[in-house]
């Protein structure tokens, strides 16, 4: 099944991963300039994700600063552009166009079963 995902606002994780896969070849992803994209949103995710690790630090308000600022470096649309198979950053005013040109690749692959496969499944970026 192809898919077309614009990142227009925020996306983090195993969920912001399993909206496209570029890997299967149909499927595609672009963001736009305001996206906010990453591993986990640092508001609240930090002391979900390093929970015994705050728990245990000697000086836990500076570990969290630490993650906090790790975390920022990632975040946005342009650092995360890989790492998160982004394939393009666009500008919202072309998103009409880009999406017509992907529908018409798409829907010459779809027309041509032997060159379909089974979408990987991929859960982490």
């Amino acid at each position: 099944m192809p898919i077309f995902t614009v990142v227009m606002r925020r996306s983090f994780g195993v969920a912001g991963n399993n909206y496209a896969t570029p890997r299967s070849q149909v499927s595609s992803r672009v963001a736009w300039p305001a996206a906010d994209v990453g591993g986990i949103p640092p508001e609240g995710g930090i002391e979900a994700a390093y929970k015994r690790q705050l728990a245990e630090a000697e000086d836990p308000r500076a570990l969290r600063d630490e993650l906090m600022a790790r975390i920022e470096s990632a975040r946005g649309p342009v650092g995360p552009l890989s790492r998160f198979q982004i394939e393009e950053m666009i500008d919202p005013r072309d998103t009409r166009r880009i999406v017509c040109e992907w529908l018409e690749t798409a829907w010459r692959l779809v027309t041509l079963p032997e060159r379909l496969k089974p979408r990987v499944i991929q859960f982490r970026p």
